[in-house]
């Protein structure tokens, strides 16, 4: 079996929940890291994580009220500025 077969049936076994989890977990880390060097700043890597736990909050109880698919709408929020600190055309 090939390594994305075998993370498709991982994430086939785990809930929406986990799933929203692990990219959260993954975005936070990223952004920690990649904004390393912008830690003191005020809109630095803890602000930026901040935002988007904001922005997936809103997103989730967007999702609620149109009654459409819950994980894309949070994923998609979760995600919406993972590259801040790593592409110069983005800042």
């Amino acid at each position: 079996m090939t390594s994305d077969l075998l993370f498709s049936a991982y994430l086939a076994v785990m809930s929406a929940e986990d799933r929203i989890r692990t990219v959260s977990r993954f975005v936070h880390d990223y952004l920690m890291r990649t904004g390393e060097k912008n830690m003191d700043e005020p809109y630095g890597p803890r602000y930026r994580w901040e935002h988007t736990l904001r922005v997936a909050h809103w997103a989730r109880v967007l999702a609620n009220e149109e009654d459409i698919d819950t994980e894309k709408c949070v994923t998609a929020a979760l995600l919406h500025d993972v590259s801040h600190f790593v592409s110069a055309d983005y800042r």
